[in-house]
């Protein structure tokens, strides 16, 4: 909409258009409004006729000058890529104060360098975020999240991670190299096909670090490689913790005969685990756990993360194992491979026996 009583402003004259590299565009024009242009749009096309729309809008300007080169989510929705060795027509828009919009000027055609002639290194990565995933499950690991770039040659993310803030990445710093051509078979919305791609082909790259050691802060940065293993720039710093709240048990808790006790983490960095199977609080002076036991009787394990010399409270957890009180089924249908959930315990995991308050040693189990 143009205000009533607004001046109409001239389009840009004059429009040049340079290649800098296979993925870089640097544009020039002239300007004939006299100061009254608040800004530039300019659009991009692949045929001289295009039509100049919000499709086609590949980024604004305040001056009379703009490099267009590839960005993430421009405008919020649009990836804007640019390939090497390719034909590009521009036009420039003016715009007042108003947002009134000048009729588009003349376009200009422009062909980017190949490869070979200039190759531009890949853009800074986007979006890098760092989670500590769960503090009261088996999960305590840091979960890395961090958008794709959108230049086509981009080929591994190298990510790198420091105990230090403000680190330099370096061989010693780094943590892995993905290789964003690795092949997903992916199921499209609503399932009604499959289709594989990329790795790169989606918009955010999902990285588990899972050999972070709990308790400690970590610092991450990312880097994208092209095919000529140019490095770009590095991504933002960003920082987790990998914590553990609460120990967890793995494994079934009801049982027909026999079940694994199998308490995690176990961090190997002078902390232990003692615990007890008769319901009551373990101390320094409980079992010290070394490892998975079976129990064939029903019991409530209760188990405590410690520092010997330190007053730091307790990480606990407890679970109460229980027997099934019916023989094992015999399934006429057997459930599904793909959703197992307790395999033959199924059909009888709402009638247990209940845990007794005696204790239970080792050697009696």
């Amino acid at each position: 909409m143009v205000p009533s009583g607004s001046a109409q402003l001239s389009g840009p004259t004059a429009l040049r258009a340079r290649a800098t590299s296979d993925r870089e565009i640097a544009l020039s024009w002239s300007d004939g409004n006299k100061g009254s242009a608040s800004y530039y749009r300019i659009y991009r096309g692949t045929t001289e006729d295009f039509e100049p729309s919000l499709a086609s809008c590949v980024g604004t300007s305040p001056l009379p000058s703009y490099t267009d080169r590839p960005a993430l989510n421009f405008g919020g929705w649009l990836d804007n890529r640019l390939e090497p060795a390719t034909t590009y027509y521009y036009r420039v828009q003016s715009v007042s104060s108003l947002n009134a919009g000048s009729a588009p000027g003349q376009p200009v055609r422009v062909t980017t360098l190949s490869a070979n002639e200039q190759n531009s290194p890949p853009h800074k990565v986007l979006g890098l975020a760092a989670t500590s995933v769960s503090p009261v499950s088996s999960f305590n690991y840091i979960c890395l999240l961090f958008y794709t770039n959108v230049e086509s040659d981009v080929t591994h993310y190298r990510i790198y991670r420091s105990e230090t803030p403000g680190f330099q990445p370096d061989s010693a710093t780094l943590l892995d190299d993905v290789d964003a051509r690795l092949k997903f078979d992916h199921v499209i919305p609503h399932g009604f096909a499959t289709v594989t791609r990329e790795l790169r082909d989606f918009s955010m790259i999902v990285y588990p670090d899972e050999s972070a050691r709990p308790n400690r802060r970590y610092y991450y940065k990312v880097c994208a490689v092209d095919d000529a293993a140019q490095p770009g720039e590095f991504s933002d710093e960003v920082s987790a913790i990998s914590e553990i709240k609460r120990l967890t048990f793995a494994g079934n808790t009801f049982f027909f005969d026999s079940a694994m006790v199998d308490i995690r983490p176990v961090l190997g960095d002078g902390s232990e685990i003692r615990y007890t199977t008769d319901g009551s609080v373990p101390t320094r002076a409980s079992t010290l756990y070394t490892g998975p036991f079976m129990i064939t009787q029903p019991r409530t394990v209760r188990a405590a993360l410690l520092y010997p010399g330190r007053a730091t409270p307790p990480v606990t957890g407890e679970v109460s194992y229980m027997r099934a009180l019916y023989p094992p089924p015999r399934y006429l249908q057997p459930y599904s491979d793909k959703w197992p959930g307790q395999g033959p315990l199924n059909m009888v995991d709402g009638a247990r026996e209940p845990p007794i308050s005696t204790g239970i040693s080792r050697a009696s189990s």
